[in-house]
């Protein structure tokens, strides 16, 4: 947005160690008198305080592994209602969280039994893992779970899904993941291909 030379580009850190890498990076890139950078949560900005009008476009980064969990809704309404123009762009465009049952019992490995190991698959958790690097095998079909249009408010849901078995076996884990469309052509996947 700076090199596209926008009247004025904020960058909102809630974070103080974050804020002071971007305030360094601004001026390391030459781009001081372009990208202002404030240090509190988006929920806290004011228009004609931190930025000076409503703003054209926002990039929503506090995106964590779940999609939604980093308080993205709750930035996002308070961007829509307070800081955004009624005809902003926002990036991503929207997003869809996808998931599939899988069995994730390790067994064997080079030769050893580790089967003891998978008495902890059972433990109710989240946990972070990147799919391709993992052992699996897919015991249920891949089903959309939500779908979010981020120009639109976002409504709390508690949604319901049906997954059907595609293999016999054992179902200790649900794989899930999101695509996000930065807009009507671009995306990115947190998916087990990625």
């Amino acid at each position: 947005a700076a090199r596209a030379q926008a009247a004025e580009v904020v960058d909102c850190e809630p974070s103080k160690y974050c804020a002071l890498v971007a305030k360094d990076m601004v001026f390391n890139n030459e781009m001081g008198g372009r990208i202002k950078v404030v240090q509190k949560p988006v929920n806290q900005l004011q228009v004609g305080v931190d930025i000076a009008a409503p703003a054209q476009v926002l990039v929503l980064e506090n995106i964590d592994d779940t999609l939604v969990g980093a308080g993205l809704v709750d930035a996002l309404e308070y961007a829509r209602a307070v800081l955004l123009a009624a005809d902003a762009t926002i990036i991503p465009a929207h997003a869809a969280i996808y998931a599939m049952g899988v069995d994730f019992t390790v067994g064997q490995a080079a030769g050893f039994d580790l089967a003891a190991f998978d008495a902890f698959r059972r433990e109710p958790l989240v946990e972070s893992v990147l799919l391709r690097d993992e052992e699996y095998r897919p015991m249920t079909d891949v089903v959309e779970v939500f779908r979010f249009d981020f120009r639109e408010s976002i409504r709390e849901e508690t949604k319901r899904v049906a997954l059907r078995a595609i293999a016999d076996g054992n179902l200790n884990g649900i794989a899930f993941w999101f695509v996000l469309h930065l807009d009507e052509e671009t995306t990115f996947s947190t998916g087990p291909e990625n």
